[in-house]
């Protein structure tokens, strides 16, 4: 069961959650997919994009539902409101650490060897 101020409470986090990702992968979704070499990571991280994007928006109407009527969220749809918020939630981390993956990689890749040899442990 979800209250109604948890649902109050999803229905604003979930849409900054959506403009992350938005903003994460507007360049890098193409990139992202061509460079995952297993085929079941490319397979996963795209159902858990779709379940996550699409899910999440659905989610949010539920929650919208349930603030404006004033009844908590029960059963399926609180189920539905966590499995979505979870995907979107991995969905995000993992374009975010992409993204910083990247980043690190082009910083790594413009400094000179003795510079990296400094943060060597």
């Amino acid at each position: 069961m979800i209250s109604t101020d948890g649902a109050a409470l999803i229905a604003g986090v979930i849409p900054v959650g959506l403009l992350v990702l938005v903003l994460e992968l507007r360049r890098t979704l193409l990139t992202l997919a061509i460079e995952f070499r297993f085929l079941w990571i490319r397979i996963v991280f795209v159902l858990l994009l779709f379940v996550g994007g699409l899910g999440s928006s659905v989610a949010v109407l539920i929650c919208v539902i349930s603030v404006s009527s004033g009844e908590a969220i029960r059963g399926f749809f609180a189920g539905f409101v966590l499995i979505t918020g979870f995907a979107l939630a991995s969905t995000v981390g993992g374009a975010i650490a992409f993204a910083i993956g990247r980043m690190t990689a082009v910083i790594l890749a413009r400094a000179s060897d003795e510079e990296i040899r400094k943060f060597d442990l």
